[in-house]
């Protein structure tokens, strides 16, 4: 029974090492000249400090946790008109090859291809009334994908 209760009270003791770790779905960090705010969603509260209408909640993120990222080329690109009566034009700045992949908004594929010209006519007048989903990004590279809503009408 001794060695039983013993075994139980380590092993909280190590659940309790690693509670202070947070697995976060979401969270960001906002910094101005004299505030920083810090949160992650699924934290738990674990203490509530309140000063007039002022309330700050403190849990396990502490962050000082810095992440950088270089940010590519974006595509430029225009979609006109939108909503539309079936045909639409995507134009773009530069004559980069682009691929593109139009689907519906449940993810069924329509149509697929590439160009290279500046304007690229699109036409669903075959196709429902509703909102479809146009992917566009650079041949060969997967990084700097975009993908545009599309609303036909009649």
């Amino acid at each position: 029974m001794k060695k039983t209760l013993l075994y139980l009270i380590l092993a909280t003791i190590s659940f309790q090492v690693d509670a202070q770790n947070l697995i976060s779905t979401s969270g960001t960090s906002v910094q101005d000249a004299n505030t920083k705010l810090a949160y992650s969603i699924g934290e738990t509260v674990v203490t509530t400090y309140t000063q007039g209408s002022d309330q700050i909640t403190q849990g396990f993120h502490q962050g000082n946790t810095t992440v950088s990222f270089t940010s590519e080329n974006q595509l430029e690109l225009q979609l006109f008109p939108n909503p539309n009566n079936g045909v639409f034009f995507l134009s773009k700045k530069d004559l980069q090859p682009l691929s593109y992949k139009l689907f519906t908004i449940e993810g069924v594929l329509l149509n697929s291809g590439a160009f290279t010209s500046l304007r690229k006519e699109f036409d669903l007048s075959a196709y429902a009334n509703g909102n479809y989903l146009l992917e566009v990004l650079p041949l060969g590279d997967k990084t700097q994908k975009t993908i545009l809503k599309i609303n036909k009408t009649n």
